[in-house]
């Protein structure tokens, strides 16, 4: 069992517990860990059908209830109307603030569940179990949580630690296909950010394609450990932080272009890490040795899908309202090296344009 902590406040930190084979025993833990006399999982469909039993057995086996709330997979339930369903949910079963939300689930179960617990009766203690490979070497740290507007991703939410983190390399087995991909474009992300991390996955394709569960177990602990070190460091995204945000400008701008029906979250933050790297190229920031390698590390573990016809227009209106962009130039994190990025603020329109057009 591999245990990293991550502080929250001057006095406060919550563990991120990492170990292959977690979730059959994952009842006594949680209950060791986060008393309550009220447990609430919040899951969507397949995990329903894969886990929910085993756990339900497990709390029931020690005289504990667990009370299960199913949300519609994807990412249309990111969405105040889920949220909305959720509370309703809760206050009909008598949840109060001493209650305890589990979000078993990827990235959505995990934002959702994060900004409901954020807001029901002011706030009450959540656990991320994170399923997915997003969500376990990414959005389950660092306690940004929230829903889409239909003017854009995440407008909706708040920063709201969970109490713990929960992460069983081995339920990434049973993931589908392109969840799985979805998650490695997050994973490179984290390479292009490390030096440590892009050796290690340019060492490891083949067997981290295959799901090698020693080879993931690895590269998971070390994007958690880099995560929670930016996090710590910068808790409400205010400077440092912001490098965890690599792809993601003209990534969410792809989402909401194709009404989030296109692309998974992690195809289209692969074109928005292509994107900057051709900005950073284009700017002489990068050498095209360093350009050869870190393009051939992003199409080496196959998550790009091709892309549909979209106005560059358009993508621009919609990355003119990210909350990214504090001025008229767009905020981008630029590759300058192997495992070293940087935050421009003065990245012009006909910059984007120009590497748009490239792709």
């Amino acid at each position: 069992m591999t245990c990293i902590k991550i502080r929250h406040t001057s006095t406060q930190e919550y563990k991120i517990i990492i170990q292959p084979g977690l979730l059959d025993k994952c009842a006594k833990l949680i209950i060791e860990e986060v008393p309550s006399n009220q447990y609430f999982l919040l899951t969507v469909p397949p995990l329903k059908k894969l886990y929910l039993a085993n756990i339900q057995n497990q709390f029931k086996n020690l005289g504990v209830k667990l009370n299960s709330k199913i949300i519609k997979d994807g990412e249309k339930s990111k969405a105040l109307s889920t949220v909305e369903g959720i509370i309703n949910y809760l206050l009909a079963k008598g949840a109060n603030r001493d209650s305890v939300l589990i979000a078993f689930g990827g990235g959505v179960v995990g934002d959702v569940g994060g900004f409901t617990a954020s807001i029901y009766m002011r706030g009450i203690k959540y656990i991320q179990f994170a399923t997915s490979l997003i969500a376990q070497v990414d959005s389950s740290i660092g306690g940004k949580t929230g829903v889409n507007s239909r003017y854009g991703k995440n407008l909706i939410g708040s920063f709201y630690q969970p109490t713990i983190v929960l992460i069983d390399p081995n339920l990434l087995i049973t993931l589908p296909e392109t969840e799985y991909h979805n998650g490695l474009a997050e994973v490179v992300k984290y390479a292009l950010l490390d030096k440590q991390i892009f050796n290690l996955l340019s060492r490891n394709v083949k067997k981290i394609i295959q799901r090698d569960s020693q080879s993931l177990t690895k590269l998971i602990i070390k994007c958690c450990k880099l995560k929670s070190k930016i996090v710590s460091a910068d808790l409400f995204d205010k400077n440092i932080r912001a490098v965890l945000n690599l792809g993601h400008t003209v990534g969410h701008a792809l989402e909401k272009a194709t009404d989030y029906k296109y692309f998974k979250h992690g195809e289209a933050i692969g074109w928005g890490l292509i994107t900057a790297c051709i900005i950073a190229k284009n700017r002489n920031l990068i050498t095209n040795i360093d350009y050869n390698r870190l393009m051939y590390l992003i199409k080496a573990f196959n998550f790009l899908k091709p892309l549909p016809k979209i106005d560059i227009n358009e993508l621009l209106n919609i990355m003119s309202l990210d909350k990214k962009k504090l001025q008229l130039d767009y905020t981008f994190i630029l590759p300058i090296g192997i495992g070293k990025v940087e935050i421009f603020n003065d990245v012009s329109e006909n910059e984007i344009r120009r590497a748009l057009k490239e792709i």
